[in-house]
Formats: C-alpha cells, structure tokens, sequence
C-alpha cells in the first residue's frame, strides 16, 4: 500500500501536517537464514488520542511485507509495538518491499482527535476497519541471500530480439526489468557468443552500458514514472548499499562513471578480454 501522496477523509498522522502534535516512527531490522527471513520491527509511537485507541483495542500496527515477484502480500497485525515477523525463505525473492501503518481495527464514530489540525474542527468522522490512521513509512531489502546475486546483470536487464534483420539497438524500461532490443541478425550472433566467458566484458561495455547509462539518465530526470520497477529498485538499493556507488554525487553529469562503477569497469575489462582472445589466437597458431 503506498500512500505517499494520498488524501484521506479523515486525519493521519505522519501525513501533510494533518496531526501536528505527535510522532510516529518504525525501525527494523532483517535476519536472514537458508529457511527463513526474520524481520524485527519497532512501532515508536508519540500521540496520546491514537495511544488510547490501540490500549483499547480499536487500532492495530500493521507491517505490509510484499513481494513482487513471488506475488507474496501479508499485512501483519499485532497491538505490541514490538513485532517478530517470521516468513518462510522461498516466499521471497529478489525485491522486497515493508510499509508500516497504524489502522483502525474496528469502526470507530466518532473519529476524534484532539490534537488534528484545526481544519478537521466540528467534523464528526468515521473510520472503518483497515483504514490508516498513521503511516511510518516504508523501506526495502533483497531476499538474496548472497549480496552478489544483486550485481549479477540478468537481476536487472534482460536482452530480446526484435523483428528487423539489421537495425539500431533499442531500450525499453517500461517492464520490471531494462529491456534491450537487438535487431534479429545481432541477436542470433549473440547468441552464439554469449556462452563464451572471454566474451562477457565485451557485451558489458558493447550493450549493457549504455543500456544501463539510458537507464540512469531517465531514473534521474523521471523517478516517478519508474520507481515501483524492479531494475529502479535495484539501481536504487545499489546506490544506497554500494559504498564504490554511494560516494559519487547521482546527478545526470556523472551518468557514465555511475554506470561504469555498476558495472565494476566493463571498459577495462572489455580491453583485457580482447587481449585475452588475441593471445589465445597467438598460441593456437604457433602451436
């Protein structure tokens, strides 16, 4: 559930100034094993009326945990601030998305709170079972239990063919993944090539830079349009966890070393790689 820019009927907390006095904030932390993944949650909660409210049982926290590419989607429910959330490993995969909330658990009429801004004054409101009456916000993780599956290109772009024969290499970013389009006759020798580990640092540089560079330019001018895609969600937790990543300013102009550093160099390594093939052309002729 994203209610980031949302309007209610009714005062939330945490949202547009609409309960000015108070505070509601979550950590959390996620353990990780080969059976399970552990999330440790902490509801810190400051605002008296939506205190009294969940002491008598008529407001619950709520942790959403969802998961687009298992289509895995619990909300869980406790009156305890303090919330061990336990899921089995397989029911996750890849990105993982956690929001938090505080939602009524029963009707409630009227819907009171002393401390709402005064544009809510001497209206007698209802809330009904579910709906939020404070938003703590939301954060992500990889159910990955090895952090270098998250580097590994196909997490994030896959390469397709397209019907011309001979044509430009295109990009598409509309689907959870960065979609390269390659006209069929490049596709077919790519194909054939792509088996060959000596030639993985060729297509890094030759196709999935400057895919990856288109990507990063629009991620940065359009956001919005993008966010709730996978390939955004990982370029955005590689530039919050990646320290080589994180250290460098994410505007537009540093669109090339940003790509580059993702891709740990594919320049270089491309060159390398050419070396490697003509030495090994060298000896095979000189035997």
């Amino acid at each position: 559930m994203k209610i980031d820019h949302l309007s209610f009927p009714h005062p939330v907390l945490n949202l547009q100034e609409d309960i000015p006095s108070g505070n509601y904030k979550v950590t959390h932390s996620i353990q990780k094993s080969r059976d399970e993944i552990v999330i440790n949650v902490i509801h810190d909660l400051v605002q008296d009326s939506i205190e009294k409210l969940i002491t008598g049982r008529e407001a619950c926290f709520l942790t959403e945990i969802q998961c687009p590419q298992t289509l895995f989607r619990v909300a869980y429910i406790s009156h305890d601030p303090e919330q061990a959330i336990i899921i089995p490993s397989t029911d996750l995969r890849d990105f993982v998305e956690i929001s938090f909330f505080i939602v009524a658990d029963q009707s409630i009429f009227p819907y009171e709170i002393k401390e709402a801004n005064k544009d809510y004054a001497g209206f007698k409101m209802e809330v009904t079972k579910g709906d939020v009456l404070a938003y703590g916000g939301r954060d992500h993780f990889f159910a990955e239990k090895k952090w270098e599956a998250q580097k590994s290109v196909s997490n994030f772009m896959e390469i397709r063919p397209y019907s011309m024969l001979n044509g430009p290499i295109k990009f598409f970013l509309g689907e959870e993944k960065i979609i390269v389009h390659l006209p069929a006759g490049d596709y077919k020798f790519y194909r054939k090539l792509v088996g060959y580990d000596q030639f993985a640092p060729m297509f890094h540089s030759s196709i999935v830079l400057p895919a990856l560079m288109y990507a990063l330019t629009e991620m940065m001018s359009d956001s919005e349009q993008y966010e709730n895609l996978s390939w955004y969600k990982v370029m955005d937790s590689r530039r919050n966890t990646d320290e080589k990543i994180s250290k460098l300013s994410w505007e537009p102009e540093n669109v090339p070393e940003i790509a580059q550093a993702i891709l740990s160099n594919p320049v270089e390594r491309s060159l390398w790689g050419m070396l490697k093939v003509v030495n090994q052309f060298i000896s095979a002729n000189d035997e």
